[in-house]
This record gives structure tokens, sequence and C-alpha cells, in this order.
């Protein structure tokens, strides 16, 4: 491999402590640099949660028959890994190319050719992937994670609805400004009551316009997620006076 790439690796073991996060830089081959390693604790009341959640699983079966305790767990679980990645990522500055989520195993079946790992990054991976594809001034990946209902709720009261009404505000401005964003933290959530995914995510944001000019912003947004795409966005942003 001729280039380098910056990854977050989360690795949780069997032995239910907690999660090891790790920041490297490395071309898959020979060269690695590691920028930062770092462990934290789950907290007791999760790791008995979440033992005694694991006792009782020896099958498939037995997870589809706990599926809402299951899904309830994995949440939890879920938002704690999207925690230490906040911390290490926001402790270094760092951007990161690749993001590998290990999970938490519930069963390791070998004999049977199957091991099961709790954890969903899906959610933030979406909002993620939507970053990226800006950074790259690449509209159409950008434009494959939304939903065909889309609503952009922006800062100054306008709404922005459906794809078409999409294309039109956001494709050329995607296109040709120069791009950098910076997120601080980002939480995948879930309301029970409402039956919705959500990611809040933090930011810095610096935009390049193709007359040189350069805006930078404080953002704050929230991602509805619906059949893996998004759905709602709520934009809240200030202008940062240097």
């Amino acid at each position: 491999m001729d280039y380098l790439l910056t990854s977050l690796g989360l690795m949780s073991g069997t032995s239910l402590d907690g999660v090891d996060a790790s920041i490297i830089t490395s071309d898959g081959e020979e060269n690695v640099e590691i920028i930062d390693n770092k462990f934290e604790n789950y907290p007791t009341n999760f790791r008995n949660k979440l033992n005694n959640y694991i006792k009782n699983i020896n099958s498939r079966d037995d997870i589809e028959k706990s599926i809402k305790e299951y899904n309830k767990t994995e949440k939890e679980l879920t938002i704690f890994h999207s925690k230490i990645s906040n911390n290490i990522l926001k402790n270094n500055k760092q951007k990161v190319d690749l993001i590998g989520f290990h999970g938490q195993t519930v069963i390791h079946r070998p004999d049977l050719k199957y091991s099961i790992q709790m954890g969903d990054p899906n959610l933030s991976n979406i909002v993620l992937s939507l970053q990226k594809a800006a950074q790259e001034n690449d509209y159409d990946k950008a434009r494959e994670l939304f939903h065909p209902e889309i609503e952009v709720w922006n800062g100054d009261g306008s709404i922005i609805k459906g794809l078409d009404a999409l294309d039109e505000g956001f494709r050329s401005f995607i296109e040709n400004y120069k791009i950098d964003l910076t997120p601080q933290v980002w939480i995948s959530i879930y309301s029970e009551e409402l039956d919705e995914n959500w990611v809040l995510l933090w930011s810095y944001e610096e935009y390049k316009a193709p007359d040189d000019s350069i805006r930078k912003l404080f953002a704050q947004e929230s991602f509805r997620i619906k059949d893996d795409k998004i759905i709602r966005v709520n934009q809240f942003q200030r202008d940062l006076v240097e």
C-alpha cells in the first residue's frame, strides 16, 4: 500500500471490564505509528447488567426470545463506545479515515461456525460517512445517505423538504467549497417513547469559498435515522470569532 490511513480501533473483551481504544496511522503493511491508546471501565451497574444477560445466552434462539432486552443493552453499549471514541479523538484533535468497532461478544460458537457481537455502529457511521463525503466534495455519495422524505430544519427557520430541494440547496455548495469538519462529540440515542433513532453531533466547521473567503462555525446538529437513511436534520450554527 502506497499511502497511510489513520484509524480508530475499539475492542471490548470477554472479561467485560471495559473498552480499549487506539488511534494508529499505518499503510497496512510495514509502517505503523501509534498515536494514542485509551481504556475506560464499564460502569459497574452496566457491567453487571451485561454480564447477567450474557450468562443466559447459549444460542441464537435465546437472543430472539430476549430481543427487547438485547436491543436496550446494545444501545447502552454503543453509546459507551461513542463516548470513549469522542474522548480519544478530542484529546488528540485527530481526524480518522476508518473506525473499527468490534462490539461485545455475546456468544461464540466455533463448533456451529458463528459468533455474535453486540453493538450497533450504523447510526454514527451514517453521519460520519456524510461528513467524509462533504469533505471529499462528493455530493452524489452524500445524497445516497438521505431518505427520500428528508427534511432539513435550518437555524434561520427555513426548511428544506425532499431530495430535489436538497439538490438545489446543497449540491453547488458541497461541490465547490473546500470543507473541513472536525467532530467534537457525537452520541447515538434511541427514544423508546417515539421509537426513533437519532445521532447528536457537535463539530467545528470551516468553509473556504471559490473566492478564497473563509467562514468558521461551531455547529450543533441532530440527525434522525430511519431505514438506515437520514430523514431529518436539525441545524444550529454560530460563527466563530477569532
